[in-house]
């Protein structure tokens, strides 16, 4: 049987961001904050499977309110994937390795990401 996790995360899209290098290497406080609260939701939609351990789809859909593609700020499709999965490494999965196939859309409307995450070759 496969396994898959559907679920909609009502937060705005943060991009990855990279860390700042200071004496402490600390990736800013927008970013922890999203990575924090999109992994909480991830751990309710997972409730309380341990993390997938096969070869991984990821599809995500973010929404964003305004369609300034082009300005500073908004984010690019690959970033926004990085910040997905580095918030739900070692949640729903145990290494970002595992995902192989990547689906990912912008939108725009009301600020929220839709994610599916499905369980390949099971």
């Amino acid at each position: 049987m496969c396994f898959s996790v559907k679920f909609t995360a009502p937060i705005v899209p943060v991009p990855f961001m990279r860390a700042i290098p200071t004496k402490h290497v600390v990736n800013p406080k927008r970013y922890r904050q999203f990575k924090s609260d999109l992994g909480w939701l991830a751990k309710q939609a997972m409730h309380g499977r341990e993390p997938f351990t096969g070869l991984l789809r990821l599809s995500a859909h973010f929404y964003k309110k305004y369609r300034n593609v082009g300005s500073q700020g908004y984010g690019d499709c690959d970033n926004f994937i990085k910040a997905i999965m580095d918030s739900l490494q070692g949640i729903c999965f145990t290494n970002d390795a595992q995902i192989i196939e990547i689906h990912a859309f912008k939108h725009f409307g009301d600020p929220h990401i839709y994610i599916e995450l499905e369980e390949l070759n099971c």
